[in-house]
């Protein structure tokens, strides 16, 4: 079938890609876009299908037969301008945004106002690829950020992910669904991740990268945990939640 090639930069439909790099766009159309082969695989893999899809004719052959009735063929100069990659791969995806929903969790990883995309999606992909059935995002970066999605490896497209506007609103939200709710903390109370139970219907808080949890959302966990570290004052947030979803989940075992 004939592809619509597109050889300026000023071009509408390159415009509105172009302009989906910023936030403000993202959250105005309703629209992110996602780079590469792998996540456009992703994705229709998981039965989320692209709007539109740009691709440089040397990249053509890589898209799906699925896509193509949708997709556009685009210079290289023309990719340039709507690429967030200094190498790109030459295929760049327009979905709309989405919502996937957890059926009855029982585990939850919840971020508190992580601002670093990378950390976000770092979570995102381990939680996804461990087996944690939800992640809660409250006040955190962008996890439709293209560097967010970079880090998540796809794993965006089959991870539900519940956006919360503070994590208050968040951690009493799951207690109202039954969750017990613990808080990564260096606090007094805390005790180490082996003495913490995290069985049943468990939801484990990480905080910010460089303050870790607020006060409130200490007070409102129902227990607060912590890893013993020899050496070092603190883990990468992203590192932490991976050993907190690696030990809730290890009980499931048991």
């Amino acid at each position: 079938m004939p592809f619509e090639v597109i050889t300026s930069r000023q071009n509408a439909r390159i415009v509105l890609a172009a302009s989906l790099k910023n936030k403000k766009h993202r959250d105005q159309t309703g629209l992110f876009c996602a780079e590469g082969r792998m996540l456009l695989s992703e994705a229709i893999l998981s039965g989320i299908y692209p709007k539109t899809v740009f691709a440089t004719e040397e990249s053509l052959p890589f898209i799906p037969e699925i896509c193509h009735k949708d997709t556009c063929i685009v210079t290289d100069e023309v990719f340039k301008k709507i690429s967030n990659d200094d190498c790109p791969e030459g295929v760049m995806s327009i979905f709309e945004k989405f919502t996937l929903h957890a059926d009855e969790p029982s585990t939850a990883i919840v971020l508190e106002n992580l601002q670093d995309p990378g950390n976000v999606g770092t979570v995102i992909r381990t939680a996804a690829a461990l087996g944690c059935e939800l992640c809660v995002c409250a006040s955190c970066a962008d996890v439709f950020n293209p560097k967010t999605q970079r880090s998540a490896m796809g794993a965006l497209f089959r991870m539900p992910v519940e956006i919360c506007s503070d994590s208050e609103k968040a951690i009493l939200s799951l207690k109202e669904r039954g969750f017990r709710v613990v808080g990564a903390a260096l606090d007094k109370k805390s005790l180490p991740v082996s003495e913490t139970d995290l069985s049943g219907k468990c939801a484990v808080v990480i905080g910010n990268e460089g303050h870790g949890l607020t006060e409130k959302a200490k007070e409102l966990c129902d227990n607060l945990s912590i890893i013993p570290m020899k050496g070092m004052e603190s883990l990468n947030a992203s590192v932490a939640a991976s050993l907190y979803i690696w030990e809730m989940l290890k009980t499931r075992e048991k």
